[in-house]
C-alpha cells in the first residue's frame, strides 16, 4: 500500500468496470442483469461533481465480453479504474487487473465483497461494501493532484486486511440519481414475462438498502445492499427517481431492494406518493410471505405492483429451518397457501424462488418442495442450486469444505461443484432440469401462461427467445 503514498494519476479519465463471470458460458440457465449500483452512483457523483471523464463499462450485458473490455480500455486509457467485485467475478479481475496493469499506468479501485486473502498486490485500493461516497472523495482528491497522506495510506491498508467494516451508506436521499443510456435501459432488465401489452424498457430502484433477516444463505454476493439495519429512503425521493427514469423513457421499475417490504410504514409511504401524485407506472419487488397480508398487498397493487418475487426456497420444514428463513414460529407451507392466494385475488403476478441442494437435503426432500410449487401455481419460478458464498453464516460453517476453485467458479445456477447434499450433482441438475419441464411444458400451464402473457412476449421476443432457449438446453 505504500505505492498510495504521494501517487497522482496521470490523467481525469475514469473507467468503472464490471466484469463478466468466468464461466459464463457454460451457463444455460437464463437470468436476468440489474444495474451494477455501485458504479451507477459513483458515475452520478462525479458526473454531478464535474470531477472526471467518466465511463462505465459492463460485460455482464454480453454487449463486450473481458478481453474486449480489455483492448478498449488499453485504447482509452483511462488514469483510474474502479472494479466492482465478488466472488462470482473474483478470477477475472485478477487476471484483467494483472493484464491493464501490465499495460497502462493506471490507480486501480475495487469495491465490492471479497475475502482479504484474494486481493491482488497490485491493487491500490480495496474498499468492502457500498463505498460510492467514499470513492468518489478518493477519485475527486486525487483527480486535482492532492496525494495521500501517510495516514490516509495506513488506513486503506487496514481496508485490505479486513480490519474495518462494510462501508454503509446511511442517508440514502443524498445519493444523486442514476441517469441511463438508451443501451443500458435495454441491457439492465428483468427477464420474465409481466402481464402488460407493450414493449418494455425497465428502470431499477434501490428504496432502500439493508435486511434484519438472517437466512444462513444470504451473502452480498446474492444481495444490492449491506448491513442488517433497514436504511429507507422518503417517498418522495423515491418517486422523484421514478419520474426520472419515466423521463428517459422508462415505462416498468423493477425495486431491486433485497426486501422492498422491510417496512410497512415504508411501502404504505411509497404507494401513498404514487397515487398521490397520480403517476402512471408498473413494478415490482422483492417481497416475503411473512411480512405481507391481504391489506398491504392491495395497497401495493392500487398503486401499480403487477408482480412479487418471494423467496420460497423449500417446501420441507426442517430445510426452512435449517435456512433460518423467518422470525416467526408459523406453517411455512400454509404461509405461502395463503398468501399466493391473495396474489391471484389481487391478480398480481407471482415469481417462486426456490433452492435445492441444500445441506443433508434429500430426494424426498426436493419432492417436498415441488409439490408446493404445484399447490402455489406461480406464474414463474427459478430455481437455484444451494451455494454457500463468502459473507454467508453457510459459508462460515462449510468453508474448510469448500477448495479455492470449487469458490472461484460457484454460481446458484450452475451444476454444484461441490453439494452438500444427500444427492450426487448431476442427479440434482437432472432433478430441476425434469421439474422444469414437467411444470413448464404442462398442458394446463402452458395454455394458462400463454392467454395470459401472448401479447407480452409479441411485443418483446427477446424475451421468450431467451427464455425458450433456456429451457431447450438447461440441465
Amino acid at each position: 500500500m505504500d505505492n498510495n503514498r504521494g501517487r497522482v494519476v496521470s490523467n481525469q479519465r475514469v473507467a468503472l468496470i464490471r466484469l463478466d463471470l468466468s464461466n459464463s458460458r457454460n451457463i444455460k440457465h437464463p437470468y436476468h442483469c440489474s444495474p451494477p449500483y455501485t458504479l451507477k452512483y459513483v458515475q452520478s457523483l462525479l458526473t454531478k461533481n464535474q470531477t472526471a471523464e467518466v465511463k462505465l463499462f459492463d460485460a455482464m450485458t454480453g454487449r463486450i465480453d473481458n478481453d474486449q473490455l480489455l483492448k478498449e480500455l488499453t485504447e482509452w486509457q483511462p488514469g483510474v479504474i474502479v472494479y466492482s467485485v465478488n466472488v462470482s467475478t473474483l478470477k477475472e479481475f485478477r487476471r484483467f487487473n494483472s493484464a491493464i496493469k501490465s499495460r497502462l499506468d493506471v490507480f486501480a479501485i475495487a469495491v465490492g465483497s471479497i475475502e482479504p486473502r484474494f486481493i491482488p498486490s497490485d491493487l491500490d485500493i480495496y474498499l468492502p461494501g457500498e463505498a460510492e461516497v467514499e470513492i468518489n472523495a478518493i477519485i475527486t482528491r486525487i483527480c486535482v493532484g492532492e496525494t495521500s497522506t501517510a495516514e490516509e495510506s495506513d488506513r486503506y491498508l487496514r481496508f485490505k486486511q479486513d480490519k474495518h467494516p462494510n462501508f454503509l451508506v446511511t442517508d440514502l436521499d443524498t445519493l444523486p440519481f442514476p441517469t441511463y443510456s438508451v443501451e443500458e435501459i435495454k441491457d439492465y432488465r428483468f427477464i420474465y414475462p409481466v402481464n402488460l401489452s407493450k414493449k418494455l424498457h425497465w428502470g431499477h430502484i434501490l428504496s432502500s438498502r439493508g435486511c434484519p433477516y438472517k437466512c444462513t444463505f444470504c451473502s452480498p454476493v446474492t444481495r444490492e445492499s449491506y448491513g442488517a439495519k433497514a436504511r429507507l429512503r422518503s417517498a418522495k425521493n423515491i418517486v422523484d427517481e421514478i419520474e426520472h427514469l419515466k423521463a428517459q423513457g422508462v415505462n416498468m421499475i423493477s425495486f431491486d431492494d433485497d426486501l422492498f417490504t422491510i417496512s410497512r410504514h415504508h411501502v404504505k409511504a411509497v404507494c401513498e406518493e404514487i397515487q398521490r401524485r397520480n403517476v402512471d407506472i408498473k413494478w415490482l419487488a422483492h417481497s416475503r410471505i411473512d411480512n405481507v397480508d391481504y391489506e398491504i398487498l392491495k395497497m401495493m397493487k392500487d398503486a401499480g405492483c403487477v408482480l412479487l418475487r418471494f423467496g420460497i426456497e423449500s417446501g420441507s420444514r426442517r430445510i426452512v429451518e435449517s435456512l433460518t428463513k423467518s422470525f416467526k414460529q408459523i406453517d411455512w407451507n400454509e404461509q405461502a397457501r395463503e398468501i399466493f392466494g391473495y396474489t391471484k385475488q389481487l391478480d398480481i403476478a407471482s415469481h417462486a424462488l426456490l433452492i435445492i441442494g441444500s445441506p443433508t437435503e434429500t430426494e424426498d426432500e426436493i419432492q417436498q418442495t415441488f409439490q408446493l410449487v404445484r399447490e402455489l401455481k406461480p406464474d414463474i419460478m427459478q430455481i437455484h442450486f444451494f451455494s454457500p458464498y463468502p459473507g454467508s453464516s453457510s459459508y462460515e460453517q462449510l468453508k474448510q469444505q469448500v477448495d479455492d476453485g470449487e469458490l472461484l467458479d460457484m454460481f446458484h445456477y450452475d451444476i454444484p461443484r461441490h453439494n452438500f447434499s444427500k444427492i450426487d450433482s448431476e442427479k440434482l441438475s437432472e432433478i430441476r432440469s425434469n421439474f422444469y419441464k414437467k411444470i413448464f411444458l404442462n398442458p394446463r400451464f402452458f395454455v394458462r401462461h400463454f392467454f395470459k402473457y401472448f401479447t407480452f412476449y409479441a411485443n418483446n421476443l427477446d424475451v421468450f427467445y431467451r427464455l425458450s432457449k433456456g429451457m431447450l438446453y438447461i440441465r
